[in-house]
C-alpha cells in the first residue's frame, strides 16, 4: 500500500510518500501515478523562486518539507487533490493518513 502522509508544522508543510501498490514492480499503473505526483510535487516547489524546500528520495521513502507561502499551498494543494483521486479509485492500493 502506498501512504501519503501531510501535515503541516508552524510554518512548514511535509508530505512523506511510502510503500508500494500491488503488483509487478515497474509496471503498476497506481505507483507510476502516484511518482509522477511526487516529482510533479518535488519539482513544482523548487521551481518557486523564494521557497525553502527539503527533498529526501532513497527509493523507500519520499519526503519533501517546504516552507509556507500562498505558492506552496497551491501546489500541494493541487497535487494532494491528485492522490485524493487516486485514493478513491483504489482504496486498496493508496491511503492518506
Amino acid at each position: 500500500m502506498i501512504e501519503v502522509d501531510y501535515r503541516k508544522k508552524g510554518k512548514m508543510h511535509d508530505i512523506t510518500i511510502t510503500g508500494h501498490a500491488s503488483g509487478e514492480t515497474g509496471k503498476n499503473i497506481i505507483c507510476a501515478g502516484s511518482s509522477m505526483l511526487a516529482y510533479t510535487l518535488a519539482e513544482a516547489l523548487m521551481r518557486i523562486d523564494d521557497a525553502s524546500v527539503k527533498i529526501k528520495d532513497d527509493g523507500e521513502i519520499f519526503r519533501v518539507t517546504a516552507e509556507d507561502s500562498s505558492k506552496v499551498r497551491d501546489v500541494i494543494s493541487t497535487i494532494m487533490t491528485g492522490y485524493e483521486l487516486l485514493e478513491n479509485e483504489y482504496p486498496q492500493e493508496v491511503s492518506l493518513v
